[in-house]
């Protein structure tokens, strides 16, 4: 998706919450209505999905790389629950989902 696309399809939700609560900004709106920002809600649902898939009794688990404590053979605060990502060559399998979805699930150990 691109951030134009990100950007329209948010727009028509700032739209909706603006005719639902008028007297709210966007961001106050959103926690009146208990909503998250699509940008939040994606991302919710990349964490999900890596956490599906790294049961060993999902479909996709083969797809996932090794943890990284597997490869580092040793595990530590900074790489306890994380996947080691993918080498990407190129842009396009940079942008691709998995390499996305990775990236969000080990971005929750950075906090």
């Amino acid at each position: 998706m691109t951030q134009a696309q990100r950007g329209d399809i948010e727009r028509v939700q700032k739209r909706a919450l603006r005719i639902i609560v008028p007297e709210y900004e966007y961001n106050r709106a959103l926690q009146e209505c208990g909503l998250k920002t699509l940008q939040q809600r994606r991302d919710d649902l990349c964490v999900r999905l890596i956490e599906q898939m790294s049961e060993p009794s999902h479909k996709l688990h083969s797809l996932l790389p090794r943890k990284c404590f597997e490869v580092k053979e040793r595990e530590t605060r900074t790489n306890s629950g994380k996947f080691y990502n993918f080498f990407c060559r190129t842009e396009r399998f940079k942008r691709s989902p998995l390499v996305y979805a990775i990236d969000k699930y080990n971005d929750r150990f950075n906090v």
